[in-house]
């Protein structure tokens, strides 16, 4: 009987956590959207907000492209490597943040540095 029980309250947890999870994922992606909204209203202030929040709710810093395309908007993209380059100290073996500062080089016209990330980026990523 107590084994039943003890089964019975690891599936109760264990779904509460997946309840859990898609409540994050669904706000995760609701501020998401609300962050699109507003850089295509022009409110591009706003919308770093939004993304820089993401960004420090995912440590997969899986935001941080759609980020550097905001500062773009802006004519602010030094800040932006400035601020990617500060979470890459906290995290240098991330994927996603390597392809944003690829991004920011890109645009930047600086083709060998993008290259360099770039690489970087490709290296870091998971086997297929």
């Amino acid at each position: 009987m107590s084994a039943c029980l003890f089964v019975l309250l690891i599936l109760l947890l264990s779904c509460q956590t997946t309840a859990a999870e898609n409540i994050d994922r669904a706000n995760s992606i609701s501020k998401f959207n609300k962050a699109l909204r507003l850089s295509y209203q022009g409110k591009y202030d706003e919308a770093l907000l939004i993304f820089k929040t993401l960004i420090a709710d995912d440590p997969t810093y899986s935001h941080a492209y759609d980020l550097v395309e905001i500062y773009a908007l802006r004519g602010r993209l030094a800040e932006g490597e400035h601020y990617l380059e500060s979470l890459l100290q906290q995290n240098k073996e991330n994927a996603n943040l390597w392809h944003a500062l690829a991004r920011v080089s890109f645009l930047k016209k600086d083709y060998k540095k993008a290259i360099e990330y770039s690489k970087k980026c490709v290296y870091l990523l998971p086997s297929p």
